[in-house]
């Protein structure tokens, strides 16, 4: 159901001319302080419906609300929704990932940022009789310690979940930055086994390495790069990610969507795959990425800071196998 609403959600934004784009480039609006009033957004998933769900990077003090429900292409709309307070609260939520197999559950990572708690929320999503979401919390795991070596967390994929049991492999990576003096870097993305029922987290152990260079944007980068916004789990050992362009809160902004290959082949070569770039987007900082139903397309949302942020659904054309770093 989730696949052919999401395939009716594509094909009502492309009738309705919003970006959906079968070629790798997708324009921005002119005038980009005129999109939708939507919060900045940091992550972004499907729900049963065909609405998405999408997380803002709440810090404490600075905004009541870290969910939210958009509608794309249906009425456009946006709609908060409230979460249960936590202890301590909730701190720069990052990413959010749908639980396979299990109806309207979903994940979401807080960075970790700057000491702060770095917890793995498990919650579910329920319907009222007038089609009113709640989430419910089912499980918080803090993975600070786990995930002890990556400093600032902006991607969470699943690479495989027993719902039965809680057990949960997922995969977590540093947003890894480059700048003027370090034109390219090593993504190090770590798997990190979490039992929800029991509340603990393995210590993670290195998935897999892949090289962001700056000139996947085709240009000199105007701003510092975050080589891994966020991820998603292909298939065994295919990731496609984020590379975003950060230049301050009035930008400006750019994003490169991109595929790597970390599978078992490209471990035993000892040379880290480098990422393909797949589609550019210009004028936005995409921080958010979840695949549209098993289509080679994918939701993306912003976090254009000033500017709030906007969902859209692009499509990825197909790629060779990543090159291995020279």
């Amino acid at each position: 159901m989730r696949s052919v609403l999401s395939a009716l959600c594509v094909a009502t934004l492309l009738s309705l001319g919003v970006a959906c784009s079968s070629t790798p480039a997708v324009s921005p609006p002119a005038d980009v302080a005129a999109m939708p009033p939507w919060p900045s957004m940091s992550g972004v998933a499907e729900l049963a419906d065909g609405r998405l769900l999408v997380v803002h990077d709440a810090k404490p003090g600075s905004r009541e609300h870290v969910l939210g429900v958009v509608a794309p292409g249906i009425d456009d709309g946006y709609r908060p929704i409230a979460l249960p307070a936590f202890d301590p609260p909730l701190s720069d939520v990052e990413a959010l990932v749908a639980v396979p197999d299990a109806t309207d559950q979903f994940l979401f990572l807080e960075s970790g940022a700057s000491g702060a708690p770095r917890r793995v929320v498990r919650f579910e999503m329920t319907h009222d009789a007038h089609g009113a979401l709640t989430p419910t919390v089912l499980a918080a795991v803090d993975v600070r310690d786990a995930t002890s070596r990556v400093r600032n967390a902006e991607s969470l994929a699943i690479e495989s979940f027993d719902v039965a049991t809680g057990r949960a492999d997922l995969l977590v990576a540093d947003r890894t930055s480059l700048g003027p003096s370090r034109p390219s870097a090593t993504v190090s993305v770590y798997r990190v086994t979490v039992h929800f029922g029991a509340g603990v987290a393995v210590p993670a152990t290195l998935a897999c390495r892949y090289v962001v260079d700056s000139s996947i944007f085709g240009t000199r980068p105007n701003g510092s790069v975050r080589c891994a916004s966020d991820l998603v789990w292909a298939s065994d050992g295919v990731l496609f990610g984020a590379a975003t362009v950060d230049g301050g809160s009035e930008g400006p902004f750019a994003s490169v969507l991109y595929r790597v290959e970390c599978g078992a082949a490209r471990e035993r070569s000892g040379r880290p795959p480098r990422a393909v770039a797949l589609a550019t987007i210009g004028g936005f900082k995409v921080e958010g990425l979840a695949r549209i139903g098993t289509s080679d397309a994918v939701w993306i949302a912003t976090d254009d800071e000033s500017f709030g942020g906007v969902v859209r659904a692009v499509a990825l054309p197909a790629t060779e196998t990543s090159p291995p770093d020279s």
